[in-house]
């Protein structure tokens, strides 16, 4: 017999919240939540593509209806955040 997880949660979403590096700079995030008081596991998704700019995929729902948090964040230099663009060295 399978046992699947139910929704025990709503969704609270916060657009554009900065989270603050250790050179100063903020990271803005968007941060999906279930609406209750406690603390929960996070995924954390970091994009170099701009985050308003998606269509909000199906499993945010999902998980954070579970009890996990998702948070999506541009990365550095990079649309909402601060700081110069990183570039790879290849």
């Amino acid at each position: 017999m399978t046992q699947s997880s139910r929704p025990q949660y709503h969704v609270i979403v916060e657009k554009d919240i900065p989270s603050p590096t250790r050179d100063g700079l903020n990271l803005m995030a968007d941060v999906y939540r279930p609406d209750a008081d406690g603390r929960f596991p996070v995924l954390l998704s970091r994009l170099p593509y701009d985050k308003n700019n998606r269509q909000r995929p199906g499993d945010i729902d999902y998980f954070v209806e579970r009890g996990y948090v998702v948070v999506f964040q541009d990365t550095r230099g990079r649309f909402a955040s601060e700081g110069e663009e990183y570039y790879p060295p290849f």
